[in-house]
């Protein structure tokens, strides 16, 4: 298995559930305590202390020291284009002196929506290729649906994944997964959201001769604001997870640069407006910044979904990949299929299809080249996947 693309487990507090709030951007995550799960005491030991710096409103780096010690461990750069978006991040550990290890430079299309991620590697004195991720693909709202990846290996580019992103109707990503060209799968992630509509973990697994074999697992704990506290990351067992590190954020308001009066908070339970002055008070009782996501009067406890909240019980596609044409099959009741879309890898539309009475549909090849396809399933709900063609 090549290994989970941006398998970025660390969430700072800027993008949490709160994020469509006015006040959120006034947030600004200071430091973080990450724990490393002892086996022996069944407890959580300190490990590192993480400590994010900013240059103008930006994250400049982001410092990892031991946490007994103080020694410093790791460290991220990040620089920014002309258009204040990320262009270059260059992780160093330490060893006497910091040592470069990897570099990603972003590429940006024309409406600054990432279109390519060249991953480098640091080695024999030089910066050599480790990983490109290109073709990205957006939907109508600029969210990321597809994109392909292709690993430098052995001195030659491995074959093309093309990892897709699925959503629910409203809106929340619920399930990524790659595929080769050739078919095989990779890898994939599903997301769970408690009942605040709020991530509450994420998961990765890969297939094996056995079914599909635990990688990594996310979970996600919040204020009663909706803001991530912390985050626990475990392992795969071939029965289940191994607790691995957790990770304790903190975080100041940046009341300076609020531009209201007032600022909303949640105290006992309620939501209620205070001075900007007043805050730091309030927040020394306990309370946090935003409206309330629990209650007093209607508390409700935190709940896991069921870990295969699945897009696939909704339609099945087949063959795929596939030699002449390709079924979409509905299989949920309450799913309606209206029509179908297939684009190339350039986002050209190249076949649009309606949805016949009994739900199936059929895309005949009718000339296509081998290769990757991408396909929109359009109705009560939208879902993106792929297909590919022999």
């Amino acid at each position: 298995m090549a290994g989970v693309i941006l398998g970025c487990f660390i969430i700072s507090l800027e993008a949490s559930g709160a994020e469509t709030d006015y006040y959120s951007k006034y947030f600004r995550t200071d430091s973080a305590l990450v724990f490393n799960w002892n086996a022996t005491t069944s407890s959580w030991d300190p490990s590192s202390v993480v400590l994010y710096n900013y240059n103008g409103g930006q994250i400049s780096n982001i410092l990892t020291i031991n946490y007994l010690t103080r020694a410093a461990q790791a460290r991220t750069d990040y620089h920014y284009n002309a258009n204040k978006l990320l262009d270059t991040l260059t992780n160093y550990y330490f060893s006497g002196t910091w040592i470069k290890l990897t570099r990603n430079i972003l590429f940006y299309d024309s409406q600054n929506r990432v279109s390519e991620i060249d991953v480098e590697k640091w080695a024999n004195s030089a910066w050599g290729p480790n990983r490109i991720q290109n073709n990205y693909q957006y939907d109508e709202f600029n969210r990321q649906v597809v994109f392909e990846a292709v690993f430098w290996n052995n001195n030659s580019w491995t074959a093309h994944m093309i990892d897709s992103s699925y959503y629910d109707q409203e809106g929340k990503l619920i399930k990524r997964d790659a595929f080769y060209d050739n078919g095989n799968i990779d890898y994939k992630i599903v997301y769970n959201y408690n009942i605040y509509d709020l991530l509450s973990e994420a998961y990765s697994g890969y297939p094996s001769s056995t079914g599909w074999t635990n990688l990594w697992l996310v979970d996600y704990v919040y204020n009663n604001c909706g803001r991530i506290v912390s985050q626990v990351q475990s392992s795969g067992t071939s029965t289940g997870w191994l607790p691995g590190t957790k990770t304790v954020f903190f975080s100041h308001f940046q009341s300076e640069k609020f531009p209201y009066r007032k600022v909303p908070i949640c105290y006992k339970g309620r939501t209620i407006n205070v001075r900007r002055c007043d805050v730091g008070a309030y927040l020394a009782k306990g309370a946090c910044i935003g409206s309330c996501f629990v209650t007093c009067d209607s508390e409700k406890p935190r709940v896991r979904h069921d870990r295969e909240r699945s897009y696939e019980k909704s339609f099945t596609t087949y063959p795929n990949p596939a030699t002449s044409y390709v079924k979409i099959k509905k299989e949920a009741d309450d799913f309606e299929i209206k029509y179908i879309e297939l684009f190339d890898l350039n986002g050209r539309l190249i076949r649009y299809v309606s949805a016949p009475c009994d739900g199936e549909i059929t895309i005949d090849r009718q000339g296509l080249k081998s290769g990757s396809y991408f396909l929109r399933i359009n109705g009560n709900t939208e879902y993106s996947t792929y297909i590919i063609f022999k």
